[in-house]
């Protein structure tokens, strides 16, 4: 188990780094804010699979019974120097919302030794073992960013179809052709992740773009802000998904408790929600 210092370390850390590494807008609100953000320690920790890098934490709803289980998926350029923790205040947030949060952590390019498709296959593992024999508690998805990259391919697996899923991608990447041919510090990050050119494994490229598949048997929604220059809004289109675009939205916005940004978000998880309770009726 992680300890408090270890956390803290690691959270300056991802600061300092995407501090140096991107540029906000002026309305956009920075990554430092988001993890300055008040949060309370998290309850259990589940470990996946044969890595360090293969658990999930957990923050218990504050309220009996919970409103539904949320399980979030982390950004950060699907790189090793970025983990979990510099969203756990938004995932705490949600535990104290009413929600059964959890924060699934995986290997990712570098040194903790993930990659295409090894980060997908730990985010689908990880997914099933916090699910395990349960197909009736209402589930969320969340994902940021790469983290949403990852979670709109998980939503492709078969056990969406005999559990109550939904999947809320927020800032997601999603052609990975197209983001690979950007310029920012994450984009670039893109052939590292892949482990080849797009020219050079073009089924991959396609393999691992949401926007090439077809989400119209899946309950997706994407949030993307219009002032994000990390993720450019033409990643919010895929096929299937309910699209919101936001102005005045930046990357990070999502993560911040009570902004505008994520106020909507709040009020999709509630409509998400009512979907999947509809849905079991």
């Amino acid at each position: 188990m992680l300890s408090p210092s270890s956390h803290l370390i690691a959270r300056i850390v991802v600061i300092v780094a995407l501090s140096f590494s991107v540029m906000t807008t002026e309305s956009a609100i920075p990554l430092s804010k988001v993890v300055a953000q008040p949060l309370s320690p998290f309850d259990q920790r589940l470990d996946y699979g044969p890595s360090e890098h293969n658990f999930a934490l957990r923050w218990t709803a504050q309220q009996t019974p919970a409103k539904a289980r949320v399980i979030y998926v982390h950004g950060g350029c699907w790189l090793s120097e970025f983990d979990h923790t510099h969203a756990d205040s938004f995932v705490s947030h949600l535990g104290e919302s009413g929600f059964d949060a959890w924060t699934l952590e995986y290997r990712r390019t570098g040194t903790t030794g993930g990659g295409w498709p090894t980060s997908l296959l730990d985010v689908q593992q990880g997914i099933k073992a916090i699910l395990g024999d349960d197909t009736v508690t209402p589930t969320i998805i969340i994902g940021h960013s790469a983290g949403g990259h990852l979670a709109l391919l998980a939503a492709r697996s078969e056990w969406h179809r005999q559990t109550p899923v939904a999947t809320v991608a927020l800032a997601p990447i999603t052609d990975m052709v197209a983001y690979a041919m950007g310029k920012n510090s994450c984009q670039q990050g893109t052939v590292p992740f892949m482990g080849a050119a797009p020219h050079e494994q073009p089924d991959a490229y396609r393999e691992a773009s949401p926007s090439a598949w077809d989400y119209t048997d899946r309950l997706v929604w994407i949030l993307q802000g219009i002032d994000d220059i990390i993720v450019p809004k033409e990643q919010a289109n895929v096929l299937g998904a309910k699209s919101l675009l936001l102005p005045s939205v930046g990357h990070f916005d999502w993560l911040m408790i009570d902004s505008a940004a994520h106020r909507e978000l709040m009020d999709v998880l509630k409509t998400a929600l009512t979907t999947l309770e509809h849905q079991q009726k």
